[in-house]
């Protein structure tokens, strides 16, 4: 069993709707959890980062009284098994789901090493399958249910030296389409969310090893990212997250979707 950190007022079987976010502790995942806790949905978090997931339950309590977090490594299926197990019985239920935990590694054809190509395809393509294989039988037995999967805009455009990263993002954008045929006789959608560079610690240490390997500073390496985007600024979680909460509660008639966020990038 995975080892739990727990807000001590979550009791009983919630009669609130519930989300589950994977890749819950920084960056998007954390964003989208205090949207929806604002919003007074109870969550389910998992992620590897035990200290930064302890951090962000005790900042949620002044917003609601039902989050559960659970240290959950999604290459591992046992892993991801137990987390829903625990949100099942602390709530009964599960409404939707945000499949955010992934990993970004630059590489290109000619550097990607058999290593790295396991590590990013375990993470981001078999976490992803491994997460939506133990909710989605909860969202069968109830008869409804909303996922969303965190694609990149690496779903409509390729990147520069982001060969394995754009390989696994294209799965889940696949996935996406293939899921939301799937599921939607049990009236269970399924989106994805395409976000561009949005300013989070995977993308800030991103750049920083590229800013190290050409040589130049930090600065500039952000610079020559804000380039890309046709709004020359990065985005940031929140925008993410507040794109995240609707695609999942408000989108009722969208399914199979690729939704950007991208700051144009994908029509320059």
């Amino acid at each position: 069993m995975a080892e739990l950190v727990v807000q001590e007022d979550v009791k009983g079987e919630s009669a609130q709707r519930v989300v589950v976010i994977t890749g819950a502790a920084t960056g998007i995942g954390a964003a989208t959890a205090r949207k929806f806790a604002q919003e007074g949905y109870a969550l389910l978090l998992g992620d590897v980062k035990d200290e930064e997931l302890a951090a962000l339950v005790s900042e949620l309590k002044s917003l609601t009284d039902a989050v559960l977090a659970v240290r959950c490594d999604v290459t591992d299926q046992a892993s991801i098994k137990a987390m829903v197990a625990v949100g099942m019985a602390q709530f009964g239920h599960i409404d939707y789901l945000f499949v955010n935990a992934g990993i970004h590694r630059n590489n290109s054809i000619l550097t990607l090493t058999p290593e790295e190509l396991e590590l990013m395809v375990k993470t981001n393509v078999f976490g992803a399958v491994y997460t939506i294989q133990a909710v989605v039988p909860h969202m069968i037995e109830q008869g409804q249910g909303s996922i969303l999967i965190n694609c990149s805009d690496q779903w409509f455009i390729g990147k520069k030296n982001n060969f394995a990263y754009g390989l696994t993002k294209g799965a889940l954008g696949q996935i996406t389409r293939s899921l939301a045929v799937e599921l939607g006789e049990y009236h269970i959608r399924v989106n994805a969310i395409c976000p561009g560079t949005i300013d989070t610690p995977i993308a800030q240490s991103a750049l920083g090893k590229y800013a190290a390997r050409v040589g130049m500073s930090l600065e500039d390496a952000y610079a020559e990212e804000r380039e890309l985007f046709i709004l020359k600024r990065l985005g940031t979680p929140e925008e993410v997250a507040n794109m995240a909460y609707f695609i999942l509660t408000q989108a009722t008639f969208s399914t199979g979707s690729h939704f950007g966020i991208e700051g144009g990038i994908s029509a320059s």
